[in-house]
């Protein structure tokens, strides 16, 4: 089954969807993380964000061929977001 035809799952209330979303797509999601933040910690946060994204705006999925790069996209937000955090964490 591909991407897309999970996300329609997942759109339909599948919920096993999003599981097979994340076993597929949740090292990707770390490593490219981990080269933003550059910590282990802000790296795991990033990923739980971004499939907690997925499951919150799934109904405005367009399911069109951009979608690894909208979730490049969300990665690299999510993951200036975990750096900004961690600098307000430090002061």
């Amino acid at each position: 089954m591909d991407d897309v035809q999970l996300v329609t799952r997942l759109r339909a209330g599948d919920v096993s969807a999003l599981d097979t979303l994340m076993e597929r797509h949740a090292s990707r999601a770390y490593r490219l993380a981990y080269a933003i933040t550059r910590n282990h910690g802000d790296a795991e946060e990033v990923v739980q964000d971004v499939f907690l994204n997925v499951f919150r705006k799934i109904t405005t999925f367009e399911g069109r061929a951009a979608s690894s790069r909208r979730a490049g996209r969300s990665h690299s937000s999510a993951a200036s977001r975990a750096r900004a955090h961690r600098g307000t964490r430090r002061k």
